[in-house]
């Protein structure tokens, strides 16, 4: 999570990309070997852009950003709440995780291609 307010913190990157570089982090690798975006790229720009509110910009850098926020809020609330309350709550056993990690993964490799074939 601490992750996502160093990228709201972070100026994005005009080109909707490369946001994180700012940290001193390198370039996408797949995108030097390649020439393409990742999966992913554009992620830390668009999570940036959603902390401006600037919806637009968000969307065209990275889709997923605007699920990502939501998700990891309902995962840190729902930690939060088990740990005070001591209860293992549903949506945090392990198959339920993994099962969210997996659709989070393969949206973000669907709209990868139909952003890579269009363009």
């Amino acid at each position: 999570m601490s992750a996502v307010y160093v990228a709201a913190d972070l100026e994005p990157d005009p080109r909707g990309f490369g946001t994180h570089q700012q940290l001193g982090l390198p370039e996408c690798v797949f995108r030097q070997v390649s020439g393409f975006n990742c999966p992913h790229c554009g992620m830390t720009t668009s999570v940036s852009h959603l902390f401006r509110r600037n919806l637009k910009a968000s969307v065209r850098a990275n889709p997923m950003g605007l699920v990502i926020i939501p998700l990891m809020g309902v995962f840190v609330v729902a930690m939060f709440l088990s740990s005070v309350t001591g209860i293992r709550l549903k949506i945090l056993q392990f198959e339920n995780v993994l099962r969210v990690v997996v659709i989070f993964l393969l949206a973000s490799i669907l709209i990868w291609l139909l952003r890579t074939l269009d363009g």
